[in-house]
């Protein structure tokens, strides 16, 4: 109290604003969609995070497969946007031509490894996994661009993410430990 006091006397009464203009979470930005402020933890580990009969959401194994597509979307320096969806990166990936070195070898092997996952997933699995592995989407934003009901995205996503355990456990191999 003494603080708001101190500080309307100084002339501060309006409201704070963020750190470099940063918006709080929840507010819409010019867009009109919520954005995460930086630093906020991603839907991924708020899900990792959150319990249930006190165990968490998503166990310890599903969250290291998601940080591992995450990995290898990142190293294989993919330009798709959000709005391409799973079609619009696959089909991308597929159409371009290796061409020979001018590409580096991390990112092409990180760029293969990104499409035996997203085969191993399908369309419909891998378009919930790329949302919010790889673009960070909030569940209530995917369940509506991918018109699905209420509080069935997180279902679909342990699924996504079982599937993507199995798929790099039939893998086998470091290669997701190493550091680029």
């Amino acid at each position: 109290m003494m603080a708001k006091a101190e500080t309307r006397a100084l002339g501060f009464a309006e409201a704070s604003a963020g750190f470099l203009g940063a918006k709080p979470a929840g507010k819409p930005n010019s867009s009109g969609k919520k954005r995460r402020m930086v630093g906020a933890d991603t839907p991924l580990r708020v899900l990792a995070r959150s319990r249930a009969a006190g165990q968490p959401y998503l166990s310890g194994h599903l969250v290291t497969a998601a940080d591992r597509l995450q990995r290898d979307f990142a190293l294989a320096q993919l330009e798709a946007s959000p709005q391409a969806g799973w079609s619009g990166i696959m089909s991308g990936l597929r159409n371009t031509p290796n061409s020979g070195g001018s590409r580096n070898d991390r990112m092409i092997d990180a760029r293969q490894r990104f499409i035996a996952a997203m085969d191993a997933l399908g369309p419909e699995l891998g378009e919930m996994a790329l949302a919010v592995c790889c673009h960070e989407k909030g569940m209530e934003r995917i369940e509506a661009e991918l018109h699905m009901p209420a509080r069935s995205g997180k279902f679909m996503l342990r699924v996504a993410l079982k599937y993507l355990h199995r798929h790099y456990d039939e893998l086998g191999g470091t290669d997701h430990d190493l550091i680029y």
